[in-house]
């Protein structure tokens, strides 16, 4: 489970921070955390994998602790039990143990059965002789397999469009938590 932050409103301000503070960061005075509304706001990074989704991680490090914008991000797909495929200069491997990743579901009606055949065929013509880092690479993976239901299809051709489709939300989300979640730990507080 990754770490969530609150947030509560004080001095006509929205405060961010780990725990509820006991004097307002703004005017130093007291602060009731039990008779303020306080909101918890989950981490959208996961550890355990969810079934049928696209999985997202850094390709060093982890998110909250090393990833800076534009850093590459590797990607993977989940099958109907939720073990990650992923694919890489290794070829496609299975069984990885991620930290601290984005689980994206992708809107479809496919069967879990067909699902995974659709990962196993793919898997099979991903082979490690065909990696190259632009050309043929976990993107490439993933694309592919989904490229096979045929009501998403359409926006697997293109990796531009595909991300826009089903990737960008997940990451601006992440990024400005990532960003308030940096602040809250360098200051303890963060205030909007």
């Amino acid at each position: 489970m990754q770490k969530s932050f609150i947030s509560y409103e004080h001095c006509e301000r929205r405060i961010f921070s780990f725990a509820a503070a006991y004097m307002c960061p703004i005017c130093h005075f007291s602060v009731n955390p039990a008779s303020e509304e306080v909101l918890e706001i989950p981490s959208p990074f996961l550890d355990k994998s969810e079934p049928m989704s696209v999985t997202l991680k850094p390709t060093d490090g982890l998110f909250l602790r090393d990833y800076k914008n534009g850093s590459d991000l590797h990607i993977g797909i989940t099958n109907s039990k939720g073990e990650i495929f992923e694919f890489d200069s290794r070829g496609v491997s299975t069984g990885a143990c991620w930290k601290q990743f984005l689980n994206i579901q992708i809107p479809v009606s496919t069967k879990k059965e067909e699902w995974d055949l659709i990962l196993e065929k793919t898997s099979e013509k991903f082979k490690h002789e065909r990696y190259d880092d632009s050309l043929m690479n976990c993107f490439s993976f993933v694309t592919s397999s989904l490229a096979s239901i045929e009501e998403i299809a359409e926006f697997c051709k293109d990796k531009a469009v595909f991300s826009e489709k089903f990737l960008t939300e997940s990451t601006k989300r992440a990024a400005k938590y990532i960003s308030v979640y940096r602040h809250i730990e360098k200051y303890g507080f963060y205030i909007i």
